[in-house]
């Protein structure tokens, strides 16, 4: 069986639904940018207003303006930062 690293998956994908925190150190310290993530953060007692959160950003934003931003989602708010690639939120 192989095992990808954060750094091999993170090339071969558009974009990311993950609460694993490396992938800001991939995405900022590496400047390593091919997609967008949008990282869920919270306890697993907070996961339905996270969820909640996540529906919202979703119905607000289309996944070619997500592909563009580094979003926190947690439980009662989301946080989105430009990844620097073309492309505005509207």
């Amino acid at each position: 069986m192989k095992f990808l690293t954060d750094q091999d998956v993170y090339q071969t994908t558009v974009a990311y639904l993950t609460r694993d925190k490396d992938f800001g150190a991939i995405v900022f310290l590496e400047e390593n940018i091919s997609a967008g993530v949008i990282l869920l953060r919270g306890k697993f007692a907070e996961v339905d207003s996270i969820h909640h959160e996540l529906s919202a950003l979703l119905k607000k934003y289309t996944e070619d303006k997500l592909h563009n931003y580094f979003c926190v989602v947690e439980k009662d708010s989301y946080r989105m930062r430009s990844l620097g690639m073309p492309g505005k939120l509207t």
